[in-house]
Order: structure tokens, then sequence, then C-alpha cells
């Protein structure tokens, strides 16, 4: 009888928690990660701000760089991939109407975001879309 009640007692789980352990140990584990990660990724923005950087998404600027030694015109024959004369032609007179302010930079800038998207040659995505966008405004190209 004695030997039967120490079994007994042995197999019995200590305490009122002891099969809720396993999860509280698991909750434990996600805040514990997730409070990591929120303290990661707070610190990165700090340091992203005392130094001046933007936290544009993959590396993308919100705008194209005009300040770079490259052209307005350069930078988005070579992003779009232009392949052919009638390519060259279309991005070009896009690059001087932008330049002009017939046709607005934020409109390209995002058009031309958009279809980088869009491998393996996003330019013929561009020219669709920028001509159905610039048609809404009253645009022509």
């Amino acid at each position: 009888m004695l030997l039967e009640t120490a079994y007994k007692l042995s197999r019995k789980p200590a305490g009122f928690f002891a099969g809720a352990i396993p999860m509280l140990n698991s909750r434990r584990i996600t805040l514990i990660a997730l409070a990591s990660l929120t303290l990661g990724l707070g610190l990165t923005f700090v340091a992203l701000a005392q130094t001046g950087a933007s936290t544009a998404v993959s590396g993308q600027s919100t705008a194209i760089n005009s300040a770079s030694e490259k052209s307005y015109y350069e930078i988005l024959a070579a992003g779009l991939k232009c392949r052919r004369p009638s390519e060259f032609a279309f991005v070009k007179s896009v690059a001087t109407k932008v330049e002009m302010g017939v046709l607005p930079r934020n409109l390209v800038d995002s058009t031309y975001f958009w279809a980088r998207r869009h491998p393996p040659y996003p330019y013929i995505q561009f020219e669709f879309a920028l001509k159905t966008r610039a048609k809404k405004l009253g645009i022509s190209l």
C-alpha cells in the first residue's frame, strides 16, 4: 500500500500549472522574440534618423536622384533596359517633358519603380503604364 501511494504521488504533476508549463514557455519565448525584434527595429530607425539616411525598402529611393552623375534620361534608359532606338527615343522624350515641366516627375518615377518590378524587360510595362496614366491627366506622349 505504501509503495502504491508513493508511485501515484511520483506520477502526478507537481503543482497546478504543471501541465501548462510548456505552453507558458512557448508564449514566453514568442514574447521575448517579438520584444527583441521590436527593439532591434527601433534602434535601426533611430540610427538611420541620426545619420540622415532614408528608410526606403529594397534600396529604392522615393524619387530618382537628380544629383547623381548621370542624367535623368540615362537613369531611365539603363533602369528600363532599353534596347531599340525607338525605346531610347521614347525615354528621351519623357525625360525632356519632365525637365520642361509638362509631365509630372513623380508620375514618371512611380511608374518607373513599378515597371522595374516586372523583369526581364521593364520598358514594355513602363511605356504602356505611363501612356495610360498620362492620358488620364490629359497629357499626350
